[in-house]
């Protein structure tokens, strides 16, 4: 009877530590759950350096107009912005356009005059943008750091571009076609990377493409009386500049938590 006891004893206490086992096991698993639901919503990296939110961003840059087939645009750009958060910033960006003959448009210049008809292929017969201002939203959607030869780690990001403007276009049609405008308005697409030298200072290279109708050349047309004008059709394509400046950020750098 007494050894019945002691099996009975044992045999509960075996139970006791089972279920005490078991439910540390299950409160262990229930904390690995929560941590994880924790980090699911919480950031990778604590503590660390907010360069954009709540700052302001002042940007110069040169450039130029890529895929011109006969004139392009050498361009000053200026960049003001206001980052709403870490990610989203709004802002203006403008350039001054200087234009120039491309290799093919030197080509039909030099070697298509039209002196029968007292006229010539001039560089006023092809259209090149003279100025852009725009109202952009920026959107950044990676952020990291690279190395450069080895030495140290620096902080980029990759931005997007969306936003309207109007483009200020030269060409000899401007005052001769009623229907060719010296001003279009143009959405305005793009993408950007900006490498921090330190928290206030940036490299930046960008890409946009404007989009606009414009009368990209104009051919020479003699009338029955032999009259000579130039005429072109105005149609939509895209215009893309690729602009290489410096960002300066100015105001408080905060943390995340």
């Amino acid at each position: 009877m007494l050894r019945s006891m002691k099996f009975n004893l044992s045999l509960t206490l075996f139970a006791f530590l089972l279920m005490g086992l078991m439910s540390q096991v299950f409160a262990a698993d229930d904390d690995i759950k929560t941590i994880a639901k924790r980090l699911e919503n919480d950031p990778a990296v604590r503590q660390q350096f907010l360069l954009r939110d709540k700052r302001f961003l002042i940007g110069l840059g040169l450039g130029n107009s890529i895929g011109s087939p006969f004139r392009s645009s050498t361009t000053i750009g200026l960049d003001i912005g206001y980052f709403i958060s870490d990610k989203l910033s709004i802002g203006l960006n403008a350039f001054y356009g200087l234009p120039r003959l491309t290799y093919m448009g030197e080509q039909i210049v030099s070697k298509y005059d039209l002196p029968k008809y007292n006229g010539n292929y001039t560089e006023e017969n092809f259209t090149a943008a003279t100025f852009s201002a725009s109202l952009e939203l920026t959107y950044v959607p990676i952020i990291g750091k690279m190395s450069l030869l080895g030495q140290s780690n620096q902080k980029y990001d990759i931005y997007m571009i969306g936003g309207l403007g109007a483009v200020g276009l030269a060409g000899a049609n401007v005052a001769k076609d009623k229907d060719f405008s010296a001003m279009a308005i143009a959405p305005v697409l793009g993408v950007g990377l900006r490498v921090f030298v330190n928290q206030n200072l940036a490299v930046s290279l960008s890409l946009r493409d404007y989009i606009y109708s414009s009368i990209e050349s104009t051919a020479p047309v003699v009338d029955i009386q032999n009259n000579l004008t130039f005429q072109g059709d105005k149609e939509w394509s895209n215009h893309f500049f690729l602009s290489l400046g410096v960002h300066f950020l100015a105001g408080k750098v905060n943390t995340s938590k």
